[in-house]
């Protein structure tokens, strides 16, 4: 006997007047076709991008001068006590989200409690357990605070350019973890991206020479670390945590700033204890530190929230942006001076940032739009499908393989 082990063969008791089984199955393959969109409705979208691209550039740039202007007032040496007075302010995030699904709640005669209990989920899909809680939350806040640290020193010896420059690298780093840690698909197209950001900054590491007395070399090297700090983060994230929504974000900033403020205080204390940072209480430039801790929030509100906001290629405009806006601040008000061995540095990491932003089916694209017939074959299936590379091994093993299945045909 033959069984259909379609969706539609499982319902039971059908009515006569129904559709048949075999109706039923014809519908279901019959391919999706979108809703027609209302007329105007991509200028609105493209207008609505091109807003939240601005509003990210403008934010992302003036956190990053006004975070180098705090850490340059007098008597105020304390990059620690700043990164911790920031994070924070973190704690916001999830009653502003559950303020705002009570009052959709409201509005929409809706129970909120099913979208609060899901946000639960990120530390675990069964019961509750407060050490995984506090383990995935103390990872996560250790290195934001890691992070952030290497910012704060890396601002205090160069330029705010030099350091949106060396943060745009960070993809990169993030190819490289994607490989090593979570195994992901090899792209020749996040490789060349690497390429070209490491040259920028191995080029923007010479500016003054290779030597370890050079303050601008320490300065570089910690703008990699906040690169390579951001990167990890991105990882751990989606290692740990995959996807998550509005709720699960709320709350893992949110623990994260508790975390900071439970735990980290003694950190803050122990460093002015050993006079490692100074400041007095009396003389604590109270609008720098609160502006720059505004405009970091805000960021890091953007940059967490805009995935469903707008589309993704808005919210790498926003933050390619940044730089040249950092640019002219540095120029016209800061008047610095940039030579042409540190704008190449510039270019070379900006086309790599924007290289490893690229969608994975962008060279089909490309193919289906030339102008040569010939041109637009696909390539061989067997080189399309998701295989996973784990060593260079892997790659050259694969290579000879195709190169002998050419030569036998």
């Amino acid at each position: 006997m033959d069984y259909n082990y379609s969706y539609f063969a499982l319902l039971p008791n059908l009515p006569t007047d129904s559709p048949s089984v075999d109706e039923l199955n014809k519908l279901a393959n019959v391919p999706h076709r979108r809703p027609k969109q209302p007329e105007g409705w991509w200028t609105k979208r493209l207008a609505y991008g091109l807003l939240f691209s601005a509003t990210l550039a403008l934010t992302a740039a003036a956190a990053t001068q006004v975070v180098q202007e705090t850490l340059a007032q007098k008597n105020f040496n304390a990059a620690f006590l700043l990164i911790w007075f920031s994070t924070t302010w973190l704690i916001m995030c999830y009653p502003i989200y559950f303020l705002l699904i009570w009052i959709n709640g409201k509005l929409h005669n809706k129970d909120h409690r099913p979208a609060a209990r899901a946000a639960w989920k990120i530390y675990g899909s069964e019961n509750f357990n407060v050490l995984t809680t506090l383990f995935r939350t103390g990872c996560f806040t250790v290195i934001w605070t890691a992070t952030l640290y290497c910012y704060c020193f890396a601002l205090r010896i160069l330029s705010a350019t030099d350091v949106s420059a060396l943060l745009s690298s960070a993809p990169a780093f993030v190819f490289f973890f994607s490989w090593t840690i979570l195994h992901e698909r090899f792209e020749g197209t996040k490789l060349f991206a690497s390429i070209f950001s490491l040259a920028g900054i191995i080029i923007m590491s010479y500016v003054d020479g290779f030597l370890w007395d050079n303050p601008s070399l320490t300065g570089v090297l910690l703008g990699v670390g906040t690169s390579v700090g951001s990167a990890m983060y991105q990882v751990i994230f989606k290692r740990l945590i995959c996807d998550a929504n509005y709720g699960q974000i709320s709350l893992l900033l949110s623990g994260i700033g508790v975390f900071n403020l439970v735990f980290l205080w003694p950190v803050a204390l122990a460093l002015y204890l050993t006079k490692v940072e100074h400041w007095e209480w009396d003389q604590i430039p109270w609008h720098w530190v609160c502006g720059s801790t505004a405009l970091q929030f805000a960021t890091n509100v953007l940059l967490n929230y805009g995935m469903d906001l707008t589309h993704t290629v808005f919210i790498t405009l926003g933050i390619a942006l940044a730089l040249p806006l950092n640019g002219l601040v540095d120029h016209f008000v800061r008047h610095v001076v940039f030579r042409p061995i540190e704008i190449t540095g510039f270019i070379l990491i900006s086309v790599g940032f924007c290289l490893a932003l690229l969608p994975i089916n962008w060279t089909q694209w490309v193919r289906k739009h030339l102008p040569c017939p010939s041109l637009r074959k696909d390539p061989d299936e067997e080189a399309l499908k998701n295989h996973y590379v784990h060593t260079p091994r892997d790659l050259l093993r694969m290579s000879m393989a195709a190169a002998k299945k050419k030569q036998q045909a």
